[in-house]
């Protein structure tokens, strides 16, 4: 909290101690309008004194540490916002990862199932010949990876 709030409340509440604390009186002026003063009606009009509300039950020391306890719980409140949403954002790229494992892997099975190439290029761009047990297994990788990203 900025230091000149802390002031502007402690101002806040001396005054709102001031005001209960004075007598207050409630009269009836000549025109019918009901008038309410810290000071008595003149003229000797009847007038009503009411009573100022009780002082609070919390001493100043326990107001601050209220004050405090509600920054506190608000600032872990957003902090606790700010996890969950870098929590979502590390989610939602670990997903996004998953579904383009996914996408290539089907896209590989496809290449691989569907012609007898004698060449397959590697992912640094490479071409080289591959045998049939190797065909094999790379059509195996293929499918495991979909069973694991795919779903």
């Amino acid at each position: 909290m900025h230091p000149g709030s802390f002031i502007l409340l402690f101002l806040a509440v001396n005054l709102w101690f001031s005001c209960a604390m004075a007598e207050t009186y409630r009269w009836v002026d000549e025109n019918g309008g009901t008038v309410y003063s810290q000071t008595p009606p003149p003229g000797g009009i009847p007038a009503d004194r009411i009573k100022a509300p009780p002082p609070p039950a919390r001493s100043a020391n326990e107001a601050w540490k209220g004050l405090d306890k509600q920054w506190q719980e608000m600032q872990d409140r957003e902090d606790a916002e700010k996890e969950q949403n870098v929590q979502r954002e590390a989610d939602e790229k670990r997903q996004s990862e998953i579904d383009s494992n996914c996408l290539a892997a089907k896209h590989n099975l496809q290449i691989l199932e569907s012609n007898n190439r004698k060449l397959i290029r590697t992912p640094d761009g490479v071409y080289h010949r591959v045998l049939p047990e190797e065909r094999q297994e790379e059509i195996e990788k293929a499918r495991k990876i979909i069973e694991e990203s795919c779903k």
